[in-house]
């Protein structure tokens, strides 16, 4: 079992598909082992993977702590066997000597819709038919023109958001972002610490076809970040956060109280995002 090294983003769904499984029992299974995560001499934390593109999960990872800023990059140094399906990886991070930046800005809705189409039409569950998540990032470039950057499998829908935010800082590094929008679709929930993650790799518009989840509304709320998830009628997509960034998109009102979890939290982060009220759209 190889562990994967990031190289080139990847735009075919069915070779990511294929990196992130293992044939085991006669049968095709998704991959998901223990990282044990050692970055220069200092323990990080425990991931739980598929074995491709290690080096971006461990950037990625450094991304959402905190200890790195998007353009560093790391070396896997050694990966060590120490349990069944567990590993001990250790790794140097490679600080940027400078970094091509991601713009952020508004898009209109009909750009979304068209991006969400494609990933659904070119991501279908009978190509990647295993237990795995996949993200894909899209780029905007100039009059928004839509080109997929990247897309990324793995068991875990965290660890695919960290291999993104690695990649994405990698491509940083490599002078590859600059002046892009990015906007990244998920076919898992999105959690905070998806929302951590990815916005701190420049991505500050979020899709997936999903109701919320409690931890993601209030990391976006605190990020700025804007999440366009599924209706409560489970009827299309709507945008739930920072909704100034989607022109003529339906988005959800959000009544934020005293009573509400997390709250306080977000108050504090970003005052100003969260007082406004957004009427639900009518149909």
């Amino acid at each position: 079992m190889a562990h994967g090294n990031g190289g080139n983003a990847a735009l075919s769904a069915l070779r990511e598909c294929s990196l992130a499984t293992v044939l085991a029992y006669g049968h095709h299974v998704a991959a998901d082992y223990e990282y044990e995560i050692i970055v220069d001499g200092n323990y990080l934390g425990i991931i739980h993977a598929s074995p491709n593109y290690l080096d971006d999960a461990v950037a990625g990872l450094l991304l959402r702590e905190g200890e790195a800023r998007l353009g560093d990059h790391v070396v896997i140094e050694h990966v060590e066997l120490v349990g069944p399906l567990r590993y001990r990886v250790r790794a140097r991070r490679v600080e940027a000597v400078s970094a091509s930046l991601p713009r952020d800005g508004t898009v209109e809705w009909d750009t979304v819709q068209i991006i969400y189409r494609d990933f659904v039409s070119r991501i279908p569950k009978k190509v990647c038919p295993y237990a795995l998540h996949t993200i894909a990032v899209y780029m905007l470039g100039q009059a928004e023109r839509i080109e997929r950057l990247l897309v990324v499998s793995d068991a875990s829908r965290h660890s695919a958001a960290l291999k993104v935010a690695g990649a994405l800082s990698r491509l940083a590094s490599e002078g590859k972002l600059e002046g892009l929008q990015l906007v990244a679709v998920s076919t898992g929930r999105i959690s905070a610490d998806a929302v951590t993650a990815l916005s701190a790799a420049g991505v500050w518009i979020i899709i997936s076809n999903h109701h919320p989840l409690l931890s993601g509304l209030v990391e976006a709320l605190k990020r700025g970040v804007t999440l366009v998830l599924r209706r409560p009628d489970g009827v299309g997509l709507a945008v739930y956060t920072s909704s100034w960034r989607v022109k003529n998109a339906p988005t959800i009102e959000l009544e934020l109280s005293a009573s509400t979890p997390g709250v306080g939290e977000v108050e504090r982060a970003a005052p100003q995002r969260v007082r406004g009220r957004v009427a639900a759209p009518t149909c």
